[in-house]
């Protein structure tokens, strides 16, 4: 009996000596990636991924036990620094954890830091690149194996074992991609020679890092409409821009805000009064996101050289409708002149 005791005692030593030789010349890490093309653009593919908060409309895990699932969102609700946790600690298929998005480079590249609570952590990532109107997105995952759970690795092929979701959660997200319909490319309308008369105004001047216009904009046409407001100056049209310098080597420009007004008021300080832009301008009508409007401004500084005119003074550009009341910077409107000299 004690024979067969320390038989069966040096065997399971030898069996958990021999398992732990094996574990250490087993892989200490996995690493895969899969990929699918998907009719949309880059743009698209981006703010879908970009956005933790839209992840179950994709993910290959999302049906898992939904009734007994807890999601908890960060308050960043899109790029670095969003994410969310999930607790199902009665259900070894979903379990707890958190999702972040540690790095997001504009419709190119999201990154995610990954942990499985009482696993460990892991790192995935979405690269996203288009060419030809279509659009590839790879999806991969790496993660380090904790050393007891690398005999794991002898029963299963974890690039097969995880790659099956991957591969199902890229078809979902190609599905609801190419279902969504395809947005308008950006449209101008041919230049045109016209006379254009002044207004009064009152407008503001800034400098600014290109980061910064939309946040200076909004708060120098707020100050605008309220000094307008204030001293019964009624607006005469739709708010303009003068873009008085530009350098894009450095990022950064020069522009004055400008509110129309029926009759003329008095500025003060920061606030100045005057007339808005006249004379021979030309001019074209962009449909499309302001930072694409770099199509126009060279089909309108090709206009004047073609017909033997020269610039005469800055860029403007008067707002046709309000970006608040339209489905998206696609459908912005904005009328773009050049004022010119023969």
């Amino acid at each position: 009996m004690k024979k067969g005791l320390k038989i069966f005692i040096f065997g399971l030593v030898g069996i958990i000596a021999i398992l732990l030789i094996v574990n250490l010349f087993l892989p200490s890490e996995t690493k895969m990636e899969r990929k699918i093309e998907i009719n949309t653009t880059s743009a698209l593919a981006f703010a879908l991924l970009n956005d933790p908060g839209r992840m179950n409309e994709w993910s290959p895990w999302s049906k898992i036990d939904t009734a007994n699932t807890k999601y908890e969102f960060f308050e960043t609700r899109t790029g670095v620094g969003s994410g969310y946790k999930w607790s199902n600690p009665s259900n070894d298929s979903v379990g707890v954890g958190s999702l972040e998005i540690t790095k997001s480079e504009g419709d190119s590249l999201i990154e995610w830091k990954l942990v499985f609570e009482g696993q460990g952590e892991a790192k995935a990532w979405h690269k996203i690149s288009e060419k030809e109107g279509k659009t590839t997105v790879t999806w991969g995952f790496h993660s380090q194996i904790p050393f007891p759970f690398r005999l794991f690795m002898v029963f299963v092929d974890m690039e097969d074992y995880i790659g099956k979701d991957y591969d199902k959660g890229l078809s979902q997200l190609k599905a609801l991609l190419e279902a969504v319909p395809p947005k308008p490319e950006p449209s101008m309308t041919d230049p045109q020679v016209k006379d254009v008369a002044g207004k009064p105004m009152i407008s503001m001047r800034t400098k600014a890092t290109v980061a910064e216009i939309e946040g200076k904009m909004g708060e120098m046409y707020t100050a605008l409409i309220g000094y307008a407001t204030a001293n019964k100056g009624e607006m005469d049209g739709m708010p303009m821009t003068v873009w008085h310098v530009w350098d894009k080597e450095a990022g950064t420009c020069e522009f004055e805000a400008i509110i129309p007004i029926k009759k003329k008021i008095k500025g003060k300080g920061d606030i100045k009064a005057g007339m808005t832009p006249k004379g021979k301008m030309v001019s074209c009508v962009f449909t499309g996101a302001y930072d694409k409007s770099g199509m126009a401004d060279d089909a309108l500084s090709a206009y004047i050289e073609a017909n033997a005119m020269k610039k005469a003074g800055p860029p403007c550009w008067l707002y046709i409708n309000d970006p608040g009341t339209v489905a998206g910077p696609e459908e912005y409107q904005t009328e773009i002149m050049i004022p010119v000299s023969e």
